[in-house]
């Protein structure tokens, strides 16, 4: 395949005028160049999701903010995913992040328990609702939380 070809196959890279073959070796043809500067970089992400979903089952269209943890565990393998859930049986990473961002804000208030010995208690509402948070479930909030990039600082 010539270079014009293949840049141009390139370039439409989600065309159906082109079968996956050709979309192949017009990415290895392009791969090859000794520069890119003629590839933009839309194009260059364009076909990286191409390739995704050729590997995996990538969400068609991610947000434009980048994926959350749903998308990130429906892009895992069998493999990956059951190293996931094996981790989260014993360290889930939803419970400590829910707990601060939802359940900590709650207001609390001071109960005396009048039974020998009595004291005096902190509680919050959801400490009452025999095991069902009333800000929902853990996992479901855990799973449309975005993904935050490594190293990137919180907002202050």
């Amino acid at each position: 395949m010539k270079i014009g070809k293949a840049c141009a196959i390139f370039l439409q890279i989600d065309s159906d005028k082109y079968t996956e073959e050709e979309k192949g070796q017009a990415i290895f043809q392009v791969v090859q160049m000794p520069t890119h500067n003629g590839i933009n970089k839309d194009a260059m992400l364009k076909v990286i999701g191409w390739l995704l979903r050729l590997a995996y089952e990538v969400p068609a269209m991610l947000p434009r903010g980048g994926m959350n943890n749903y998308d990130r565990v429906m892009c895992m393998t069998p493999e990956k995913l059951a190293e996931f859930l094996k981790e989260a049986e014993y360290r889930p990473p939803w419970a400590d992040a829910f707990g601060k961002e939802c359940c900590d804000k709650c207001r609390t208030e001071t109960v005396t328990v009048m039974e020998e010995p009595r004291r005096t208690l902190e509680v919050n509402p959801c400490d009452f609702t025999d095991g069902e948070c009333p800000h929902g479930s853990d996992i479901t909030w855990w799973l449309s939380q975005e993904i935050k990039k490594k190293g990137a600082k919180k907002n202050a």
